[in-house]
C-alpha cells in the first residue's frame, strides 16, 4: 500500500490537535501503519526552530518567520515524511503547507517558489476545520484561561486567517485536495467524518 500524508488545517482552538489520536488510532484499526507531526516541529531541529520563533514572534519580521517556518519544514520532510512515505506509512501533520500561505499571507510569491525549490510534497488529502471566528476566539481564551475579551485587532488576523484558508481550498488546482469540515461538530462526529472522506477517497480502490 501507498504512504499518504494527510494535513489538519484551520484557525487556532478549530479542534485540528484532538483528532490527530483519533485518526492514527482509526488508521491502526484499518491495520494502516501511521506517524504524526506538527508544524512547526516534528523533528529536534525543526522544534528548536519551533521555539526560537515562539519567544522572538514579536521581533521577527514576516520574511524571517517564513524562512524559518521553511528552514524547520524542510528538515522534517527530508527526514521524516519523504522516507515514511517511501516505506508506505501514513503521515498524519498537524499543519503544513498550507499555514503558511494562511498565516503568512502577504508572501505567497515566496512560500510558493520556497516549496517548490524545496520539493515539498503536498498532501494527498487536506482537511481545513472550518469554525467561525467568534467560537475559535471564546474556544482559545477558555483554553488558555484567559479573560474573554479580544481587541478589534485579533479580531481581524482571525477573520484574515479564515478568510485566507476558505479561499486557499477554493483554489481551483486546490478543490480536489480539500475537504472543508465542519468544526462545529462534536469530537465524534468529526471523526466520523474524516474517516468516510478517507475511507471513500484514498481506500476505496
Amino acid at each position: 500500500m501507498n504512504g499518504h500524508l494527510i494535513s489538519f488545517e484551520g484557525v487556532d482552538a478549530a479542534g485540528k490537535s484532538s483528532q490527530v489520536p483519533l485518526l492514527k488510532s482509526w488508521l491502526q484499526e484499518q491495520n494502516i501503519h501511521s506517524i504524526t507531526v506538527r508544524e512547526p516541529g516534528g523533528t529536534p531541529l525543526a522544534e528548536d526552530v519551533r521555539s526560537l520563533i515562539l519567544r522572538h514572534h514579536h521581533n521577527v519580521p514576516e520574511e524571517t518567520a517564513c524562512l524559518l517556518f521553511n528552514a524547520a519544514r524542510v528538515h522534517l520532510v527530508s527526514t521524516v515524511i519523504k522516507p515514511a512515505l517511501e516505506q508506505g506509512t501514513w503521515i498524519i501533520a498537524d499543519r503544513y503547507f498550507d499555514s503558511s500561505l494562511a498565516y503568512q499571507r502577504n508572501l505567497p510569491e515566496l512560500n510558493a517558489s520556497l516549496k517548490n525549490l524545496l520539493h515539498i510534497p503536498m498532501p494527498s488529502l487536506t482537511f481545513l476545520f472550518d469554525l467561525p471566528v467568534e467560537i475559535a476566539i471564546k474556544r482559545n481564551h477558555t483554553r488558555a484561561q484567559t479573560p474573554d475579551h479580544i481587541d478589534n485587532q485579533s479580531k481581524k488576523l482571525y477573520q484574515e486567517t479564515h478568510d485566507a484558508y476558505q479561499k486557499i481550498a477554493h483554489e481551483e488546482h486546490n478543490k480536489k485536495r480539500f475537504c472543508i469540515i465542519d468544526a462545529q461538530k462534536t469530537i465524534q462526529d468529526l471523526a466520523k467524518d474524516i474517516q468516510d472522506h478517507i475511507s471513500s477517497r484514498l481506500l476505496s480502490s
